[in-house]
């Protein structure tokens, strides 16, 4: 019996860009305290993340709802708890007068040749990383 290689194992190239996350990363509480959509919006900055430009990510509220699917109130939400548990860090606030959107940067990941800070090696349930300034209202107390 002779095996054959699956035609689509051909297909696939070897220099393809992936997604790579640590079971350390993966198993630490923070991580596992995320919301499902913090998880899927983790995702996302992944695959808009090239190594080079770490802390000059861009992922609009907007855009980030229509690639998960939620709505845009789920990716603020979303936001705040990747902010909170210091998987991203703002780099560089707004600037709707010049049109510029916020950037961000992967805390886990090298930035403009520095080692990763990972804040998120530090986040405990009674002290987060950073806190919102978001109004909650009644149903997220």
């Amino acid at each position: 019996m002779t095996i054959r290689k699956s035609p689509l194992r051909l297909l696939v190239r070897q220099d393809q860009r992936h997604i790579r996350l640590y079971r350390e990363e993966y198993e630490s509480p923070a991580f596992r305290s995320l919301s499902p959509a913090a998880r899927a919006l983790l995702l996302e900055f992944l695959m808009v993340c090239v190594p080079s430009r770490n802390g000059r990510l861009v992922l609009p509220v907007a855009r980030a709802a229509k690639r998960l699917g939620v709505s845009e109130n789920t990716v603020r939400k979303a936001y705040d708890d990747l902010l909170e548990k210091g998987f991203i860090a703002i780099r560089e606030e707004a600037q709707w007068q010049n049109g510029r959107a916020r950037e961000y940067r992967l805390t886990f990941e090298q930035s403009n040749g520095r080692e990763p800070t990972d804040e998120w090696r530090d986040w405990t349930p009674d002290r987060p990383i950073w806190r919102s300034r978001r109004r909650r209202t009644r149903r997220e107390k």
